[in-house]
């Protein structure tokens, strides 16, 4: 069997190629077709896996392309009529298959045989060891758990999280696939950005969440008696939307002002859509994450004395686009930073008072992964629960919650793990990795900021972005091992 690159997919082929599966989808939406027909067109996508001479990149591009497109379907539950109950915050109780798992799966298969016929050895990092344990201590929660379905399905997406990490890790052998992962993400960026503008100024028909397709262009707020309309991609909800934004603008930023730059144009105009993007999404804890994550990139590539000596016109280029386009948007930004909806505020403090009722009554292993919208009503005292019955709006707090205080110090380690191979890392590298490093860490950090007033980094297509970004930084941390 051939494995070898013959041939190259640049990140026009992969637009175009994109470009059609979603224009196929949104016909298919407009039609009213059931999802197992819109899930079932995507599935026929991989098959051509088989007839390219460039496997491994045709598979890595598809599934980050697919990332962002929250498109899922039970293969129990396929009766339109008959929707399974919806848990927010976290993995369904019941299969789920994600759209993106499909080439995920072909890429554990190549990976395997590559491992069978060419007897490659399996890569680890120092996060291995932690995350390890974090998901093990996960597992334990279950015994205190009030659903252990829903426990148990959240475990397996942390599982694959993990899975996806590890075969990034291994799979992107060399300074040519890494530059090919990031075009890719930056391909993904531009399309996903490029809806996002359609949907806002020409009210394009196209949402995707819980597995299905809705006819809806925006989502609107009403503040102040001023309607705010927000944008959402593909991913389906605008704070997810921008999280998803925040996390790979970096990314394209750190390559735009790098001395080593390649596809510099590329970069430019990925940050460009996706900067337009994330204003148009009015999400303000991925506005803040993104401008401490730019801010972070400047500051750590000048200190690495990796900045071009050029950079003013690019800063100035930047910061003219944003303030144009937030000229234009000027209202609906005001009153987006100056009011939220009503009781929106006061509801997350009630939710962070019940997480904390939760830490003290189980401080050890927690309430139970994936069960604190399950249990809120026997912890709540402010009556939240009656009305908002959603997760904690704190990742930390809600770690703490579901899987105790041990969990939560935990995932701190990894954190901190992660960001001292990283730093370590910067002294090792030359400048054509530089910028994937400290663009991929600014990006995690983005995340986590975004966080502190959100949770959405267990959902699926976060999880799964964030993963990406951490392979990046393992796959630089081993790059710059092998000197």
């Amino acid at each position: 069997m051939q494995f070898e690159s013959r041939i190259k997919i640049n990140p026009s082929n992969v637009i175009i190629v994109s470009s059609g599966i979603l224009i196929g989808i949104t016909l298919l939406g407009i039609f009213e077709l059931h999802i197992k027909y819109v899930f079932g067109l995507i599935m026929v996508i991989p098959l051509s896996f088989t007839f390219s001479k460039n496997v491994k990149k045709y598979i890595i591009a598809m599934f980050i392309l697919f990332i962002p497109i929250s498109l899922n379907i039970s293969p129990f539950h396929l009766d339109p009529n008959h929707p399974p109950e919806y848990h927010p915050g976290g993995a369904q109780s019941y299969l789920e298959i994600w759209v993106s798992q499909i080439p995920l799966l072909w890429m554990l298969i190549y990976w395997a045989i590559e491992i069978a016929v060419k007897r490659q050895k399996i890569l680890f990092t120092p996060i291995d060891i932690i995350a390890i344990l974090f998901i093990v201590w996960n597992a334990i929660s279950i015994f205190n758990s009030a659903n252990i379905m829903l426990s148990l399905f959240h475990l397996l997406r942390l599982l694959e999280f993990y899975a996806t990490y590890v075969l990034l890790i291994n799979i992107i052998s060399d300074k040519n696939l890494t530059r090919f992962v990031v075009n890719a993400l930056l391909a993904g960026l531009i399309i996903q950005g490029a809806i996002a503008i359609m949907q806002y100024w020409f009210d394009l028909p196209l949402k995707m969440e819980s597995g299905g397709i809705e006819l809806q262009g925006t989502i609107s707020d009403s503040l102040n008696d001023i309607e705010i309309r927000r944008v959402f991609g593909t991913v389906g909800f605008p704070n997810t939307f921008g999280l998803y934004i925040s996390m790979i603008l970096p990314l394209a930023f750190a390559s735009i002002i790098s001395n080593y730059s390649f596809k510099n144009y590329w970069s430019t105009i990925s940050f460009g859509i996706g900067a337009i993007a994330l204003l148009l999404t009015f999400s303000r804890g991925a506005w803040i994450s993104s401008f401490l994550a730019l801010l972070i990139v400047i500051l750590i590539m000048k200190k690495a004395r990796a900045i071009r000596n050029k950079i003013q016109p690019i800063i100035f280029g930047s910061m003219l686009l944003i303030v144009l386009v937030g000229l234009i948007l000027m209202k609906p930004i005001y009153h987006r930073i100056t009011a939220s909806p009503d009781g929106t505020s006061i509801d997350r403090v009630y939710l962070m008072k019940a997480a904390i009722e939760m830490i003290a009554f189980h401080p050890i292993i927690g309430v139970g992964l994936n069960t604190f919208s399950e249990v809120l009503p026997k912890y709540d005292f402010t009556g939240v629960s009656k009305y908002f019955q959603k997760p904690v709006h704190n990742y930390f707090l809600l770690i703490a919650a579901e899987v105790g205080i041990t969990g939560l110090i935990l995932f701190i380690i990894f954190i901190g793990i992660t960001l001292s191979i990283s730093f370590k890392t910067l002294k090792r590298l030359d400048e054509e990795m530089l910028p994937v490093l400290i663009g991929c860490l600014s990006g995690v950090i983005a995340c986590l900021v975004a966080n502190i007033v959100d949770c959405t980094l267990r959902s699926y297509t976060t999880g799964q972005a964030f993963c990406v970004l951490l392979a990046l930084i393992g796959v630089c941390w081993l790059s710059g091992n092998k000197k």
